[in-house]
């Protein structure tokens, strides 16, 4: 696991060139417990402060049979988002409650950082 500061300009980067969130726009930064969690909080911070209301959701590591049906707390916090920020790679974004987000507007951004130097 890389170290919070490591992770500061890339969270920022990413946040503002990438994502672009207007303040008061709903963003969702979405980790596993397996995800590097210095870049999870860089991520919802960076988030923070484009004055956006960002908030992280650190879920349970799926099976592989269950990542494409997450519950109804992620269900709902995917379709109250304008942006999605995925650091995990466990195919939940071919979830039926990520593809009806994506059609309804919201904006998803997956991105895996293993092997990151």
């Amino acid at each position: 696991m890389k170290s919070r500061p490591f992770w500061d300009e890339f969270a920022e980067v990413a946040m503002q060139r990438l994502v672009g969130p207007n303040e008061g726009d709903p963003v969702l930064v979405l980790a596993d417990t397996r995800s590097d969690l210095n870049l999870a909080q860089a991520l919802m911070a960076a988030g923070a402060r484009t004055g956006a209301d960002t908030q992280l959701i650190i879920k349970q590591l799926a099976k592989p049979d269950e990542a494409a049906c997450p519950g109804p707390i992620l269900s709902e916090a995917f379709k109250a988002a304008k942006y999605i920020v995925s650091i995990i790679d466990d195919g939940i974004d071919a979830s039926e409650a990520m593809l009806e987000a994506k059609a309804s507007g919201t904006s998803i951004l997956y991105t895996e950082v293993t092997g990151v130097e």
